[in-house]
Formats: structure tokens, sequence, C-alpha cells
């Protein structure tokens, strides 16, 4: 039988996972936009997940809004079923 990994430990390797396909594809993030990704990453890892919830709590709806536009959405979405699959 194969150990169960940890689930903050899939979450950053699925992540890597993620970024490489992003760059392989030529989509590139802002220093700031990496560093939200980053917090979105800890928010699936601690939880399962991240939403709109999630950020309004935190105080940093309109900041990552900001970096992001609309584009926000369809990231958030990607990232919980990449992340937590």
């Amino acid at each position: 039988t194969t150990p169960l990994e940890p689930f903050e430990e899939h979450v950053r390797q699925r992540f890597a996972s993620w970024l490489e396909q992003k760059r392989a594809a030529e989509i590139t993030f802002t220093a700031d936009q990496f560093a939200w990704l980053e917090k979105m990453r800890d928010y699936v890892s601690a939880s399962g997940s991240v939403d709109r919830e999630h950020l309004e709590a935190d105080n940093v709806l309109g900041p990552i809004y900001k970096a992001f536009g609309e584009k926000l959405w369809p990231l958030m979405d990607e990232l919980n079923l990449t992340l937590a699959a």
C-alpha cells in the first residue's frame, strides 16, 4: 500500500505542477499576483478550498481583485479543482 501524504504537501505539489503548466503555456504572473496565488494555495491547504468568503473574512478581497480583475473568479475555480483533487 502507498502511504498517505499530508494534504498540505499534496496541495504544494499540485500547485508546483499547475505553475509549470502555466509557464509551459507562456502564462505569466506578476510578483504581486504570485504572492496572492500562494495565499490562495494556503487557503486550500488549510480548509480544502478558497472562496470569496475566505477573502472577505481576511479583508483581502479588494487587493486580490485589483491584482487579477475579472480573471480572479475562474482562477479561483481552477485552483480549487486542481489543488484539492
